[in-house]
This record gives structure tokens, C-alpha cells and sequence, in this order.
């Protein structure tokens, strides 16, 4: 946190700049080690974003910081990160479960979806619709409760 509040500084950057490569970094290191079967890579990712949160919290307080994360997560999962799309739901699983990241922001993420790499973007979106239906249901199992 502080190596990043000293870049932020340094380079007169917005905290909301300095979000988005937060994403990139957290999940840039699940592919660095050897094993990239899918029960690794899954492991990885559940362990990273478990040990993680705190930190990314305090990154992603408001919506529009969680949307430059989403953002930034985006770009990396549909660029060096391509490998990694197809778990970008069991990411947004554990990021939402830690309270990182809130209904609203990742639902208006997904509905953006898409972008100028027409087949990376659609896979990302393929990814994540399984959770983004499972929050509209919660959402609506919530509001009919009430």
C-alpha cells in the first residue's frame, strides 16, 4: 500500500489510476508458477485473492474505484492474462465474497463487456455470466423477501 500511495504521489495520479493495475498485479502472479493445470491455476486463484483482499479493499471502497479494478482486471485478462479468463468467475466469487467488490459495480462491469478484442472479450463475458446471473438472482430472491 505504500509503495503505491508513494507512485501516486510521485506521479501526481488520481487514486483511481493507480486501481487499475492493481487487478493486473494481484492475478499476474498465479502465472508465474510452473503448473498452470487447472486445479493448480484454480487453487492459485482462490489463494491469491483470499490473501489479497485486505489490501485490494482499500483500493476499491467506492463503485467507481471497483469499476477502474474491473476495468483493469479486463484488460489483463483479455491481453497477457488471456489464459486466466475462463476463471475470471471464481476471481469475481472470491472478490465479491470478501466485500471487495459490490453487486452493483460488478453487474454494471459485465453489461459493458465486449471491447475492441471482439473474442477475448466474449470469452471474458462467457466467464463471468454464471456469477453475474447467480447475483441477479440473489438480488431478486432479496427483494422479494422484503
Amino acid at each position: 500500500m505504500l509503495e503505491v500511495n508513494s507512485l501516486k504521489l510521485a506521479y501526481n495520479k488520481s487514486l483511481a489510476e493507480c486501481t487499475a493495475p492493481v487487478g493486473q498485479a494481484l492475478f499476474s502472479s498465479v502465472l508465474q508458477a510452473p503448473d498452470t493445470s487447472q486445479a493448480a491455476l484454480s487453487a492459485r486463484i482462490a489463494s491469491t485473492t483470499a490473501s489479497w483482499t485486505p489490501l485490494v479493499a482499500r483500493f476499491t471502497a467506492t463503485s467507481s474505484d471497483q469499476l477502474e479494478f474491473l476495468r483493469g482486471l479486463q484488460k489483463f485478462l483479455t491481453g497477457e492474462g488471456r489464459a486466466l479468463a475462463a476463471y475470471a468467475g471464481l476471481m469475481l466469487q472470491g472478490l465479491y465474497g470478501a466485500d471487495v467488490l459490490g453487486e452493483e459495480a460488478v453487474s454494471g462491469w459485465a453489461a459493458g463487456l465486449g471491447g475492441a478484442d471482439a473474442d477475448a472479450g466474449a470469452a471474458l463475458k462467457a466467464a463471468v455470466e454464471p456469477f453475474v446471473a447467480w447475483l441477479a438472482d440473489a438480488e431478486e430472491e432479496s427483494s422479494e423477501e422484503e
